[in-house]
C-alpha cells in the first residue's frame, strides 16, 4: 500500500512542478516582451518629440557655425541637406 502511494504521489507533484514550470517560463516571456513592447513605444515617443521641438536653425548653426541659409548656398549640388542631418523627416 505504502509503495502505491507513494508512487502516485510522486506522479502527481511531478505532473504539477512539470505544470508549474511551464506556466512559470511562459509568464516570464510574455513579460519580458510586453516590457520590451512598452519601453520601445515610449522611446519612439520621446524622439518623436524631440524632432518636434529641435528647431533646424538653431542646429546649423551650433553643428556648423554657420546660418542655415549659408550652409545650403555653400553645399554642393550632389550633398543634400538630409544627407548632412539638416533636415527634419
Amino acid at each position: 500500500m505504502n509503495t502505491l502511494f507513494m508512487r502516485i504521489f510522486l506522479f502527481f507533484s511531478c505532473l504539477l512542478l512539470g505544470a508549474g514550470v511551464i506556466l512559470g517560463l511562459t509568464l516570464y516571456r510574455s513579460s519580458a516582451q510586453l516590457v520590451e513592447q512598452s519601453m520601445g513605444m515610449q522611446a519612439q515617443a520621446v524622439a518623436e518629440r524631440a524632432v518636434q521641438l529641435i528647431d533646424i536653425n538653431q542646429y546649423a548653426e551650433l553643428s556648423t557655425g554657420t546660418p542655415l541659409e549659408r550652409v545650403r548656398k555653400a553645399a554642393p549640388p550632389c550633398i543634400t541637406m538630409s544627407s548632412m542631418g539638416l533636415l527634419r523627416m
